[in-house]
C-alpha cells in the first residue's frame, strides 16, 4: 500500500471563490485569441500572429518563397513553401495559381470521334435488357418457390 499515489487534495470554497475573476479574465484573453493554452505550437499557429502582415501581399506578385525568406528573417521563423501557401490560400484568400501547362494538356487529350458506327455494338449489348427473363435464361433454372429448410438440409451435409 505504501506505493501507491496519494490523491491530490480537493482546494477548499474559499480558494475557488479568490480565483473566479483571475479565471474570467483569462478566459476572456483565450477566448478572443490573445492568450493560447495548447502546449504545443504549431506553425499555422506562428503564420495566424503575422496574418494582418501577410495580408500585404494579397494579390502583389510576390511569389511564395520570397514572403517565405523574409518570414524567415525577419521572425526567425521557417516554414515551408507548401505550407505557406497553403495557409495564406486557405486563411486569407490568397488566389490559387491555375496552371495553365496543366490545362493544355487536357486540351491535348485525343478523344475519338464517336461515330453511330462505332455506338452499334452497344446498342446490341442493351437489347438484352429488352428481352424477357424466359429468353436468357432456360426455366429449369429458374426455380418458382424457394424453399429455404430444404437448402438448409442440402448445404448442411457438406459441413459434417
Amino acid at each position: 500500500m505504501s506505493n501507491m499515489t496519494k490523491k491530490a487534495a480537493l482546494p477548499t470554497d474559499e480558494e475557488i471563490q479568490s480565483k473566479i475573476q483571475h479565471f474570467s479574465e483569462r478566459a476572456e484573453r483565450v477566448i478572443t485569441g490573445i492568450e493560447k493554452i495548447n502546449k504545443k505550437e504549431t506553425i499555422h499557429d506562428k503564420l495566424f500572429l503575422i496574418r494582418k502582415q501577410l495580408q500585404i501581399f494579397k494579390n502583389k506578385k510576390v511569389t511564395y518563397t520570397t514572403i517565405q525568406q523574409l518570414i524567415k528573417e525577419e521572425f526567425s521563423l521557417v516554414v515551408s513553401d507548401f505550407t505557406l501557401r497553403k495557409f495564406c490560400q486557405n486563411e486569407l484568400g490568397f488566389p490559387k495559381k491555375t496552371s495553365g501547362s496543366h490545362q493544355q494538356q487536357i486540351d491535348h487529350i485525343n478523344i475519338p470521334h464517336q461515330t453511330e458506327a462505332n455506338d452499334s455494338h452497344y446498342e446490341e449489348d442493351l437489347d438484352v435488357f429488352d428481352s424477357p427473363i424466359e429468353e436468357l435464361m432456360p426455366k429449369e433454372s429458374l426455380q418458382q418457390n424457394f424453399d429455404a429448410k430444404s437448402a438448409l438440409s442440402n448445404t448442411s451435409s457438406n459441413f459434417e
